[in-house]
């Protein structure tokens, strides 16, 4: 098997050695990362070419690819002719980020694996909260590690991609998690609270809350496991709408006067 290692927060972020470690347990692990932090980029794609050097991992010396560009990208240099081994597997992590709220659409590391899905490689997103102890990283590697596990021996399904979300303490087990909802308590930052007139902090005092289920089972110390679609199309509501038109005619617009 060969695992492409990528991640959102760039090479020498701190979970990044102990996991291409261990995933050599599956067999080759090529490390392709970008060479800066991305965090909350989404899938941004860089429209200008890329540079490549190559460079070693802090603390054992593995091998890798930085690459100046996002993670998506990353992804898909390698997947698109850059490697000359075919990838297996796509495992994005570990990335000091929370994702299991709404956070998944703003995660540079989840949307990696799905630029690799859309072009035919099941992957692994896996993420924790910042400021954690090694004890912590080595437990979000052994997750990472059960799960790509299971997921070889079972098989990844189609069209899937699965996001891992580890606690910040100790590990009770792992549930599967639908996304839940981010409720925002954030405000923009007033004139009389700036320092400088060249700097508007974005958010003051930002925080969120969710009373939904998956948040306080993480609180729980159990991680979770959302199963992620690539399709967002709503099928069942979309077979339950009335239609715009019919054979390619509008109907009537009818404006309240």
């Amino acid at each position: 098997m060969h695992i492409l290692l990528t991640n959102d927060n760039g090479y020498t972020a701190a979970g990044l050695t102990p996991l291409a470690r261990a995933l050599r347990l599956f067999g080759k692990v090529t490390v392709l990362v970008p060479e800066n932090d991305w965090s909350l980029a989404d899938s941004t794609l860089f429209q200008e070419p890329m540079r490549v050097r190559l460079s070693v991992l802090p603390d054992d010396g593995t091998s890798a690819i930085v690459c100046r560009a996002t993670p998506s990208d990353c992804v898909s240099y390698a997947l698109m002719g850059f490697l000359s081994q075919d990838v297996d597997l796509v495992v994005s992590g570990v990335n000091v980020m929370p994702t299991a709220q709404h956070h998944l659409a703003y995660s540079a590391g989840v949307t990696a694996v799905t630029e690799a899905l859309m072009l035919g490689i099941p992957g692994v997103a896996v993420s924790m909260p910042g400021g954690v102890g090694e004890v912590a990283w080595q437990t979000a590697v052994n997750l990472t590690c059960h799960v790509v596990q299971r997921f070889i021996s079972e098989g990844f399904p189609k069209r899937r991609f699965y996001n891992v979300q580890v606690p910040s303490g100790r590990v009770c087990g792992i549930r599967n998690a639908q996304q839940d909802l981010r409720v925002y308590y954030e405000r923009l930052a007033s004139r009389q609270e700036m320092e400088h007139d060249e700097v508007v902090p974005p958010f003051i005092n930002a925080t969120s809350m969710t009373c939904d289920e998956p948040t306080a089972v993480l609180a729980q110390g159990y991680a979770l496991i959302t199963t992620l679609l690539l399709n967002p199309v709503a099928a069942q509501a979309l077979a339950a709408q009335a239609p715009f038109g019919q054979q390619g005619q509008l109907l009537p617009l009818e404006i309240a006067g």
